[in-house]
């Protein structure tokens, strides 16, 4: 396909050599040197025509995604570069011909993104630095990355530890120190008819 064709020439105008190979995780035995590994992968093509946006104009959008890989063969990046491009219906005199062109136009687009953005990538950015290219990290390891000194939240208490401020603590158990209430007094019984009741001394 031309997009190959145009992918290949590009990839061999940017770097000091391209060599084609079946497998990533085979790419030390069938390109020994080689430092990075990238897969190409054809996306998505939409188009709309001067009838269905009441224009002159047929566009195009073509999106890509490049995965990039270790010499080892782990995957260490991806990367999604998309191309637009148009061209005026009465160009040509036909209705192919300038959706081919538009086309052409798209790929060109995305062929122009792919060379000025690659190399700002993270992991292009650690190879130009000479270090050595990582494992695409998982989603967990970014959030805990991402938490940093904070650490994942705290986990309710469970039974029987203490609760904190605003919160009810267990019942208090017997030897806990806690000191007892007083037991309230009876009252007294009132005195039988005929039973003398004594009267104290007058105070002094």
């Amino acid at each position: 396909p031309a997009h190959v064709v145009k992918l290949q020439r590009l990839l061999e105008a940017m770097f000091a050599r391209v060599v084609e190979v079946e497998d990533p995780a085979r790419a030390r035995e069938e390109a020994p040197g080689a430092r990075l590994v990238l897969v190409p992968h054809f996306e998505d093509y939409a188009f709309l025509t001067p009838q269905d946006m009441a224009g002159d104009y047929f566009t195009v959008t073509i999106r890509y995604r490049l995965d990039l890989y270790s010499p080892a063969g782990e995957r260490v990046d991806g990367y999604v570069f998309t191309g637009y491009g148009r061209e005026k219906s009465g160009t040509f005199s036909g209705n192919t011909e300038p959706l081919t062109a538009a086309t052409q136009r798209a790929m060109r687009d995305a062929g122009a993104k792919l060379a000025v953005e690659l190399a700002s990538q993270d992991s292009v950015q650690r190879l130009l630095a000479g270090e050595d290219l990582r494992p695409a990290r998982g989603e967990a390891q970014q959030v805990q990355e991402a938490l940093g000194s904070f650490g994942p939240p705290p986990e309710a208490p469970a039974a029987g530890q203490g609760a904190g401020p605003g919160e009810a603590g267990p019942a208090p158990t017997e030897g806990d120190g806690t000191p007892e209430a007083a037991p309230e007094a009876a009252p007294e019984a009132a005195p039988e008819a005929g039973q003398e009741v004594p009267v104290p001394p007058p105070a002094a």
